[in-house]
């Protein structure tokens, strides 16, 4: 899931990154800057590796040219988006221009970040997880039922 936003701020290159890298970082992303772009990462190196949704990949880039700010964000599902990342992705767009754009301090910019954070950390993503354990303890339970009619069969060949 991608999504991308612009808007104009009235701050200098280096206000505008270094109000974006502290928000960031009070959002929990490793922050670097390169020149007039900002990239931030959170989470882990893939999908398949998060235990939670709060865990999986995600990223924010910030590009600044003469007060117009372009943010890119991401969030590295397995299988199709789910409405949680569209609000994962939405809220750290807005959460940057909060900070850059209508100057709000930080604890009243994260407060929608805090609640979708503590919403995707209480949600398992699916990795086909319930799905697995029910295929295999079916095929489970078919092999002890075809075992159990072997044994039956060689009880019955032996009498």
């Amino acid at each position: 899931m991608i999504a991308e936003h612009e808007f104009v701020t009235t701050f200098e290159e280096e206000e505008a990154q270094a109000a974006a890298t502290h928000i960031l970082r009070q959002m929990g992303f490793r922050v670097q800057t390169d020149g007039a772009k900002l990239v931030a990462k959170r989470g882990v190196d893939k999908p398949s590796k998060a235990k939670r949704e709060g865990e999986l990949p995600r990223s924010v880039e910030m590009t600044f040219d003469r007060g117009r700010c372009t943010l890119a964000a991401s969030v590295a599902e397995q299988g199709k988006p789910k409405p949680i990342h569209r609000e994962m992705v939405k809220t750290a767009l807005s959460t940057i221009e909060r900070v850059l754009v209508h100057g709000q301090d930080d604890e009243e910019a994260l407060e929608p970040w805090r609640h979708v954070e503590s919403r995707a950390k209480a949600r398992t993503p699916q990795h086909g997880g319930v799905r697995r354990v029910i295929f295999w303890v079916l095929v489970g339970f078919l092999a002890l039922m075809l075992l159990g009619c072997v044994i039956g069969m060689l009880a019955a060949a032996f009498e």
